[in-house]
């Protein structure tokens, strides 16, 4: 499908991808659950298909979301020599984007399937260098606003879940309805 635009459903039970708005090319509709915030929403099967369609990169960098619960998920980025800085680290930006990715989808698990929920703020502290293997983001969203949602990001190795590596705070902005 060339040219994708979204129709959401006002409250937000689904949405619909189609080709341009002026084809007569096919659609499908995406449901994805109750129409209260957090009500079950958004599952990991659905936040994976929108990154898969919409954000590619995603799974070049191999990140893909491993839980999702009702204001948090964790999601992984598998281990590639690709993104690392001298010294064998992994590099912040690449760390930035898991922790960025992650918030997202904690943040999409409370409010539903928003894809133009946008970030607002993000501030990262590097606390150890993440070296030799699959690193882990748990997101969780510690406060919904109308029109802010406000959570926290702790980064740690997979091999080593003791050892925080980084922590990050943001803020998205939920987009007009």
């Amino acid at each position: 499908m060339q040219n994708l635009w979204w129709r959401e459903d006002p409250q937000n039970r689904a949405y619909r991808e189609c080709g341009s708005e002026a084809s007569s090319g096919a659609c499908r509709v995406v449901i994805v659950g109750g129409t209260e915030m957090g009500q079950g929403k958004v599952t990991k099967e659905v936040l994976e298909q929108l990154a898969k369609e919409h954000c590619p990169f995603l799974a070049d960098f191999g990140i893909h979301c491993e839980e999702l619960g009702s204001g948090y998920a964790v999601v992984r980025m598998k281990y590639d020599e690709r993104y690392l800085r001298p010294g064998k680290y992994i590099t912040g930006g690449m760390l930035m984007t898991l922790a960025d990715i992650a918030i997202y989808y904690a943040i999409l698990s409370v409010v539903g399937l928003k894809p133009m929920t946008v970030t607002n703020d993000f501030k990262m502290n590097f606390l150890r260098p993440a070296v030799g293997g699959d690193v882990l983001a748990r997101a969780e969203v510690l406060k919904t606003g109308r029109r802010i949602v406000y959570g926290e990001i702790r980064l740690f190795m997979a091999h080593e879940p003791e050892k925080l590596i980084g922590h990050a705070t943001s803020s998205y902005v939920l987009p007009d309805e």
